[in-house]
């Protein structure tokens, strides 16, 4: 039996690992640790905590710190605290491996814990790149240099993560794993959606999302007031809350204004993903709106749903984008043109290859996992540069 911890410390990369930790937690031959730390210890963005409990996915150790990012300095301070806490987890449990997932500051805290004790990781997301201007390319590229395994979510990251000197042998594409535990028929309906957000029959939708970028802060007023002049009689707007990446508390802060506002906007702070699904479902099958940010949710998930996405500024400026992507710079102008235009153009994707599905590899992944844990010389890898 070999003992394996996830860790996750933000919705979005709970919402990635789910799938996999669903799948490890029944597995015999493995003994499932599950660590979660950040966001889900904290109501500033919304109770995620809750929904990993609703989703029945075992937690074994909660790491409570005074959640704070409101700048660099104490960013590094509460990295510190984790860092310190997660090696004391691990010492206690002395794991044959770490499942990371993506770019968080949070995981490449837990990384370097694993790095200097010596406990192989396994790293999924690596290979991806934004050039957005925030810690994220960097974060990842260091976490997959720490990593033994990498699992990436198409084909352009594997090729990605060689070109970094990684062993094509320790690669594995398996797609995106939220895209492997998606079944359209448990999602909500189009009329419990409908009565839930009060959706008339001729309304557009816009599903928001927008996360703090450090060179773009002074454009979060301008991001708003834009979706003030979108909204209308004819077009209601769901927002939902940022992650807790410095800046988030001027989003939050534009957000609560709304509400205040006698706007057709709804804000909520997190949907959850079966509602959060359902919405992208709504979307694009009945051709109702769009989803509208920077979340990379909007790149990797909106294509599986056939829903149109117009992406924001650059956080994801270099990501894989498949054709249902509409980039837009941070322009009040350019903004409403191009979300008028795409909420009234037709959905075209049927025939769109997805590169974020490889349900193969996904499939058999506990096992090839377990038979990488039994390569002699595992922490020894070889530089391909």
């Amino acid at each position: 039996m070999k003992k394996i911890i996830f860790f996750s410390g933000s919705r979005a990369e709970y919402n990635i690992q789910f799938p996999i930790l669903k799948f490890f937690q029944k597995k015999k031959n493995y003994k499932y640790y599950f660590i979660v730390a950040g966001s889900h210890t904290s109501n500033v963005v919304g109770d995620t905590f809750r929904y990993i409990k609703r989703d029945k996915i075992k937690v074994t150790h909660k790491v409570n710190l005074n959640l704070k990012s409101e700048n660099n300095l104490i960013l590094n301070n509460y990295s510190i605290e984790l860092q310190n806490k997660v090696a004391n987890i691990f010492r206690k449990i002395k794991p044959d491996c770490v499942f990371l997932t993506s770019d968080r500051f949070e995981t490449l805290s837990v990384a370097l814990v694993a790095h200097f004790m010596r406990i192989p990781i396994i790293h999924l997301e690596g290979g991806d790149v934004t050039e957005g201007g925030t810690l994220d390319d960097n974060s990842r590229h260091a976490i997959t240099k720490l990593a033994s395994f990498h699992l990436v979510t198409n084909f352009d990251s594997k090729k990605r993560v060689i070109k970094l000197g990684e062993e094509n042998s320790r690669i594995l594409d398996i797609g995106f794993p939220p895209l492997h535990s998606i079944n359209k028929k448990k999602l909500f309906n189009k009329n419990y959606l409908e009565n839930k957000f009060k959706i008339g029959t001729k309304e557009k939708l816009i599903l928001f999302t927008y996360h703090p970028v450090p060179n773009e802060i002074n454009k979060i007023k301008l991001i708003f007031e834009t979706l003030v002049k979108l909204q209308n009689e004819n077009t209601k707007i769901i927002i939902t809350y940022p992650n807790f990446d410095p800046g988030y508390k001027d989003i939050i802060r534009e957000i609560k204004k709304l509400k205040n506002r006698k706007v057709n906007i709804v804000t909520v702070e997190n949907l959850g993903r079966k509602l959060y699904f359902s919405i992208l479902n709504y979307l694009g099958s009945f051709n109702k709106g769009i989803c509208m940010g920077n979340s990379s949710s909007g790149i990797k998930e909106t294509l599986f749903f056939k829903c149109k996405t117009i992406n924001l500024g650059n956080r994801q400026k270099s990501r894989l984008k498949t054709k249902n992507v509409f980039d837009c710079d941070l322009n009040m102008k350019d903004i409403i043109i191009k979300t008028t235009k795409v909420l009234n153009s037709k959905n075209n994707f049927k025939k769109s290859n997805n590169p974020y599905y490889s349900k193969k590899n996904f499939d058999n992944l506990d096992r090839k996992i377990f038979k990488f844990l039994k390569t002699k010389n595992l922490e020894n890898k070889k530089i391909t540069y």
